[in-house]
C-alpha cells in the first residue's frame, strides 16, 4: 500500500483525457519501488484481503504490474459473489468490465448469471481439497487429530476472575 500513490484528482480536471495525464504524471513521480518494477509472477497470498474492490489495499495490489499474478486464498467469498470482483480484476480476466457491469454479469440469483461465473471460474481457478490425490497420494498429508486434557489450577486472582465472568458477561 505505502508503494502506491493515493491522491484525489484535482476538481479543475473535467474530461476523462485530463484526469488520465494528471494520475499518469503523479503516479510517476510518487510511486514506490514495488509498483516501478515490472514482475514475472506477483503472488497473493491470503488473497481475501483485495476482496472489497473500494479499499486502498486491493487497489495498491491491483496495480501491481507482473507477467503472471496467482491469487491464493482458502476463503476467496465469505458474503457474496461480488466479491470476485477485485480477483478478476487483479488476474485481469478478461471481458469483466467494471463493478457495475461485473454484478450485471455475474451475480444474483438468475440461473444464466451463475452458470456464466461458473463458466469463467473454470478456465483460472483451481479448487484442491485435503481429499484431493494426485498419483494415488494425498496432495497434504494432515496430522490426525488428537484430543489431550491439561488441568489448570487457579491462582486467587484468576479464580476471582471466573467466579466474575458471568457478571461481567451481562453487564451493559
Amino acid at each position: 500500500m505505502r508503494s502506491y500513490p493515493k491522491a484525489e484528482v484535482p476538481l479543475e480536471l473535467q474530461t476523462a483525457a485530463e484526469k488520465h495525464a494528471w494520475w499518469t504524471e503523479y503516479r510517476k513521480k510518487h510511486q514506490g519501488v514495488l509498483h516501478d518494477v515490472h514482475f514475472h509472477r506477483v503472488v497473493l497470498d491470503e488473497a481475501q484481503a483485495i476482496k472489497n474492490y473500494k479499499s486502498y489495499t486491493s487497489i495498491a495490489c491491483r496495480a501491481l504490474m507482473g507477467e503472471h499474478k496467482w491469487a491464493l486464498s482458502g476463503t476467496p467469498i465469505q458474503n457474496g459473489t461480488e466479491e470476485l470482483y477485485p480477483y478478476f480484476k487483479f488476474l485481469r480476466v478478461p471481458n469483466t468490465g467494471s463493478f457495475r457491469v461485473f454484478k450485471e454479469n455475474f451475480c444474483g440469483k438468475d440461473r444464466v448469471k451463475i452458470q456464466r461465473l461458473a463458466t469463467f471460474l473454470s478456465k483460472f481457478m483451481i479448487r484442491r481439497t485435503h481429499l484431493d490425490r494426485l498419483f494415488g497420494a494425498p496432495l497434504v498429508q494432515l496430522p490426525k487429530t488428537s484430543e489431550h486434557m491439561h488441568l489448570c489450577t487457579f491462582n486467587d486472582v484468576s479464580h476471582d476472575m471466573a467466579r466474575l465472568r458471568p457478571i461481567l458477561l451481562t453487564a451493559k
